[in-house]
């Protein structure tokens, strides 16, 4: 499986808050059948990490795993939280991109309006990004207006879901949210979002294995590994 939202790298957000956490989640991550991951740090106000910094211990991390877990790739984005000046520190090479592909993963806080949501899309698009709009289970205006869903996925936004949600975790509205979405095949991805080793894991096994008996192994293979690997080789899904 491919995990391609997660908050691993040490010390940098409110995800991994240290090495030894660290080592936990890739563990984690690794017995439980995952091969890929997407390092997406948080891009947003209190997080103040130099670019710098991310790629050095991005390149730690390679280094630390490839004897330990030799067929475990590790790629780096980052979580963009949208503002105003997005766009102009994307093309300022100030924010990365997903493995540095045209695809930015980007989130809102939950009370955006979609009003916003569309029009960082369409920045996005006209700068020649395509977006990936992170756990779309938690903005309030997608859940009340189905059409707006349907709006951003003719501008070309790219759906993500948490895999915690689809199992419930965060309540029976949120799940029945995302089984609709699955349903529908409006989902272009299902992600970790881990943040530790306790409570928001790596782990994907058990969401895997319940989309892929309920809504069929093709669907569960894009959403878990091959429009993961358009991502990071840049093409399009």
């Amino acid at each position: 499986m491919f995990d391609m939202h997660t908050h691993i790298l040490p010390g940098i957000d409110d995800g991994s808050s240290d090495w030894a956490t660290t080592d936990k989640m890739v563990a984690m991550a690794y017995q439980s059948g995952t091969r890929s991951i997407i390092l997406t740090p948080h891009h947003r106000n209190g997080y103040t990490c130099s670019l710098q910094t991310i790629q050095r211990l991005f390149e730690q991390i390679k280094h630390t795993y490839a004897d330990r877990y030799p067929d475990l790739k590790i790629y780096l984005g980052t979580e963009i939280y949208y503002q105003s000046d997005m766009m102009q520190k994307l093309l300022g090479g100030k924010i990365l991109t997903m493995s540095g592909s045209r695809y930015i993963l980007l989130e809102f806080g939950t009370t955006v309006s979609f009003s916003v949501i569309l029009r960082a899309v369409n920045e996005a698009a006209n700068s020649g990004f395509r977006t990936i709009l992170a756990h779309i289970e938690r903005y309030e205006c997608l859940r009340r207006d189905w059409k707006y869903l349907d709006e951003l996925v003719d501008f070309g936004a790219l759906l993500q879901i948490n895999a915690d949600s689809v199992m419930g975790r965060h309540g029976f509205g949120t799940k029945m949210f995302c089984r609709k979405l699955l349903k529908q095949n409006m989902v272009s991805f299902v992600a970790s979002d881990a943040h530790d080793a306790e409570h928001r894991t790596p782990v994907l096994q058990e969401a895997e294995k319940f989309i892929r008996k309920k809504y069929g192994t093709e669907y569960a293979e894009e959403l878990f590994y091959s429009n993961s690997i358009c991502v990071i080789q840049n093409r399009i899904i």
